[in-house]
């Protein structure tokens, strides 16, 4: 890989990177709020639990 491929695939990953905050940035709280719910009931489901808080 040269330099220039090297500065290309990095600026190509930044362009990836601000589309994934930009869609983050303009998801509803709600959405959000189910991702997490569904998130922690597979935890649940699998049997992961969280540490116990000190």
């Amino acid at each position: 890989m040269t330099k220039e491929q090297a500065r290309e695939y990095i600026d190509r990953w930044r362009l990836v990177n601000e589309h994934i905050k930009q869609e983050i940035r303009e998801t509803p709280p709600e959405l959000k709020l189910k991702q997490m719910a569904a998130i922690f009931g597979a935890a649940e489901y699998l049997g992961w639990k969280a540490p116990p808080c000190s």
